[in-house]
């Protein structure tokens, strides 16, 4: 006979908060709450609430496709002889001599 799940090992803070969430789930899925208010039950009833948008890159992630995209844009305004404003490299960071 199996046990049934607690909130030790589904990612609920408890029981009762599963539950609730289940309710707001069914909820959102019906269009009767938005996203918004789902990811707020998402924050308060679960230990580490899901990362759903992944849509939205992370600070590192946006920083490091704008770099490559300035890149490319040097790159191409390079081979038609073109310039872009604010494309240039970023200047290396002096390395400290640690004294």
């Amino acid at each position: 006979m199996s046990k049934a799940p607690t909130a030790n090992n589904t990612g609920f803070k408890s029981d009762a908060f599963e539950t609730i969430h289940s309710s707001a789930s069914a909820l959102y899925k019906i269009s009767a709450i938005d996203q918004t208010t789902m990811r707020g039950f998402d924050a308060t009833t679960m230990t580490k609430p899901p990362h759903e948008n992944r849509l939205i890159p992370s600070p590192e992630e946006l920083d490091a496709a704008l770099t490559l995209s300035a890149e490319r844009a040097r790159r191409m305004a390079d081979a038609f002889g073109l310039k872009v404003p604010g494309t240039a490299p970023k200047p290396a960071k002096p390395k400290s001599t640690g004294t």
